[in-house]
């Protein structure tokens, strides 16, 4: 149907309404948020000497015949450092626009409104039916009343209020979708600023503790959770006095704290002589 059937004072609120309901519902559809999400992991501890010249352990040696004792403890002499990571995404969430939503609505009502209007209207028009425009009657000329007019314009104006208000309800229903990306992760590492012991005593159990005879010979022993060593050495060994035992770590074991490593040296002892 043609609004050119349609008096001139009916067709301009019509074409107002037509505008005004398709320009509200040009905004977006959509709207996006981005946001950063953080989430902090656990902070990872470790010891660290305080200085690069500081030394980790003490250790203290007796002989008694051909057993040589040692007792191992931590010095004060480290410090704690705590890395701490936090890991950061970036997050877009695309989510029905509200705004869009309620246009579709208004323009719903707008159109649905106006089709009644224009069918209820209808039975108090005119029923003549007439061709061509103001008497003008051309071939392919269209002829209809004006009660046709308004029912016909009434019931596509219905149409097309029940389809924006049946989108509308979808687009409303709509399930935001979320999507993440990676970002580079923050690291921040913290340093104790009091001086400690490097570690807890029964954290040198399973140390393998190396003795060094000045003349040759290596004989080992084993640190218990107390510190504590014993070296047994050969009784075919001939102790005469001038013969000097050094020390060394040889193994380590997993829970040994990182600043005491292999081949560091735990001082020596000068033997006597032993039958």
């Amino acid at each position: 149907m043609s609004l050119d059937a349609l008096p001139i004072r009916i067709r301009m609120p019509v074409v107002v309404a037509l505008v005004s309901s398709l320009g509200a519902s040009a905004c977006s559809g959509t709207i996006t948020s981005t946001s950063i999400r953080e989430t902090a992991t656990p902070a990872t501890k470790h010891v660290r000497l305080a200085r690069p010249d500081a030394v980790p352990l003490a250790a203290s040696w007796k002989q008694d015949g051909y057993r040589l004792h040692g007792r191992l403890a931590f010095t004060e002499a480290c410090r704690t450092e705590a890395v701490h990571v936090t890991r950061r995404e970036r997050v877009e969430e695309t989510r029905p626009n509200p705004t869009y939503t309620t246009a579709g609505y208004v323009g719903a009502g707008v159109f649905l409104a106006t089709g009644i209007g224009f069918v209820v209207a209808a039975q108090n028009q005119d029923d003549t039916v007439r061709c061509g425009v103001n008497g003008d009657v051309r071939h392919g000329s269209r002829c209809t009343s004006l009660a046709g007019a308004f029912q016909d314009f009434g019931f596509a104006t219905l149409a097309i209020g029940a389809g924006l208000l049946i989108g509308t309800i979808l687009h409303a229903q709509r399930t935001p979708t979320v999507t993440t990306a990676e970002l580079p992760a923050e690291r921040r590492v913290t340093v104790t600023p009091t001086v400690h012991a490097c570690g807890d005593p029964s954290e040198l159990e399973g140390i393998t503790v190396l003795a060094e005879l000045s003349d040759g010979g290596t004989w080992s022993g084993t640190v218990d959770s107390q510190g504590s060593v014993t070296i047994e050495l050969s009784r075919n060994l001939v102790l005469h006095g001038d013969q000097t035992a050094r020390f060394r770590i040889a193994s380590v074991t997993e829970q040994t704290p990182k600043v005491v490593k292999s081949g560091m040296p735990l001082g020596e002892l000068a033997l006597t002589r032993a039958r």
